[in-house]
């Protein structure tokens, strides 16, 4: 991971336990975001990269959980015939 990364991937991690609960993988909420910068003390531009690099992430994560979901759904499963 390049160096000063880190923050983001951390901070990711501790978001993603902050997604709302429901049918399908919901994105990080903008509040909790908002919420975790204000905490750890992130402003300015640091707090706008901090939404960049969160959602950019969030984003990427559901995609990937999107498709493995399909890729694993019984519907894609072989049919076996009994015979």
């Amino acid at each position: 991971m390049p160096f000063g990364l880190e923050l983001f991937y951390s901070a990711f991690l501790d978001l993603n336990t902050c997604r709302p609960a429901g049918w399908g993988l919901q994105g990080i909420p903008w509040s909790a975001i908002s919420d975790y910068a204000e905490v750890i003390g992130i402003y300015d531009e640091d707090r706008d990269d901090l939404f960049y690099f969160v959602t950019s992430l969030d984003s990427a994560f559901r995609d990937y959980h999107d498709k493995k979901t399909v890729r694993e759904s019984p519907k894609n499963s072989k049919k076996i015939s009994k015979t």
